[in-house]
């Protein structure tokens, strides 16, 4: 089944399977996402860019041009959801404040988190990598199912036919 919703098998593979590769890594704000080894620190744009340049489809770095790159479609959150690869944005007062890359179930993303954890919203301190209120780990990549909280969306254009 041919159409704009469809994956390319191997650049969509490789995008997700770079993120993947990822989970654990530590958290770092600002990290600007060059190291391509698996375990180098990392911050939620820089995870994108990372495996995007990977799959050979180079988006920008950081959150406000991922959000804004014409190289991107807006869709809905939605849609993004189900989208294997598609990125999800958290958008506050004009500010992108987070991305994170569908697993394409509908629920479930992979993102490079920090001071705040995705499941409680509780703000963990420097230095704790796990929340104090209900056990997660945070400041790593990680498998996340708190999708309400996205309010944006693209797909990386070239992952998809």
């Amino acid at each position: 089944m041919a159409g704009h919703n469809m994956p390319h098998t191997s650049d969509c593979g490789i995008f997700l399977l770079e993120a993947l590769k990822r989970l654990g890594a530590p958290y770092k704000w600002g990290a600007k996402g060059k190291d391509d080894h698996p375990a180098a620190p990392t911050d939620c744009s820089g995870l994108a860019y990372r495996c995007a340049r990977l799959a050979s489809e180079p988006i920008p770095r950081g959150t406000w041009h991922q959000y804004h790159s014409t190289g991107l479609k807006p869709i809905s959150v939605r849609a993004a959801l189900k989208a294997i690869g598609a990125l999800l944005f958290i958008v506050r007062g004009g500010k992108t404040k987070h991305v994170a890359i569908s697993l394409g179930d509908g629920v479930h993303t992979i993102e490079a988190i920090g001071s705040t954890c995705q499941h409680c919203q509780k703000r963990v301190p420097a230095g704790k990598p796990r929340c104090e209120k209900c056990g997660r780990q945070v400041r790593c990549v990680t498998i996340c199912d708190n999708p309400a909280r996205f309010n944006g969306a693209r797909k990386i254009l070239g992952l998809y036919t």
